[in-house]
């Protein structure tokens, strides 16, 4: 892990995070294509579980980029 800066505050409350990016390879996964509203829906249910978490999914697949912010 590195550090690649602060955290925006703009409650002036200190928020920490984790980033994670996820490109399967095919040499392991015999299919890299997602449902990008299965694995939506599946991050909804994980957030309900969690006060104050903050997941944004970015699809950057394709010519037009979808981005989901789901806010607990």
């Amino acid at each position: 892990m590195t550090i690649v800066g602060n955290a925006d505050m703009p409650d002036r409350k200190p928020h920490r995070g984790t980033e994670i990016t996820f490109l399967p390879s095919a040499k392991f996964f015999t299919n890299t294509e997602f449902d990008f509203a299965r694995i939506e829906h599946r991050l909804r249910g994980l957030a309900s579980l969690n006060a104050s978490v903050t997941i944004v999914l970015t699809d950057n697949r394709g010519v037009q980029k979808q981005e989901i912010v789901l806010r607990i």
